[in-house]
């Protein structure tokens, strides 16, 4: 099961995803919330009434350079630091990054739903762009 705040960075997703938000476009942009991930999670509640199923590795291939931004308050933050922590993690991992075989694990099922959304896409000219890349 998808979850938005473990599986939101570089991902992909088939047509029947992209159908299902363009049926429900009203909704999907108009919920103001800046994070599309809680969007999305929003869409699959309202619109599917089921969440949405995915497959994801089990190691990142994408990464997040945030710690020197909104959500993480360090002093002296570089974000070279971060780029070498990461090229580290990729160069031991590098025997992982491309298994021979696949394997199926299940995650937990999300059972929290945020009580309202966090604002931030409440400008009109926002919502309008939005739709109209959905119609």
């Amino acid at each position: 099961m998808w979850r938005s705040t473990v599986y939101n960075m570089g991902f992909a997703f088939k047509k029947s995803v992209w159908e299902t938000i363009k049926a429900c476009s009203e909704t999907f942009c108009s919920y103001d919330d800046y994070n599309w991930d809680w969007t999305l999670e929003h869409v699959a509640k309202a619109c599917r009434n089921k969440p949405f199923t995915f497959v994801a590795p089990l190691g990142p291939r994408v990464f997040h350079f945030g710690m020197c931004g909104v959500h993480f308050k360090m002093n002296n933050c570089n974000p070279s630091d971060a780029l070498r922590e990461y090229q580290e993690f990729l160069s031991s991992s590098k025997d992982k990054l491309f298994p021979g075989t696949l394997g199926n694990v299940r995650a937990a099922p999300s059972t929290r739903m945020r009580a309202k959304p966090y604002g931030g896409w409440g400008d009109q000219r926002d919502v309008a762009m939005c739709k109209s890349f959905v119609t």
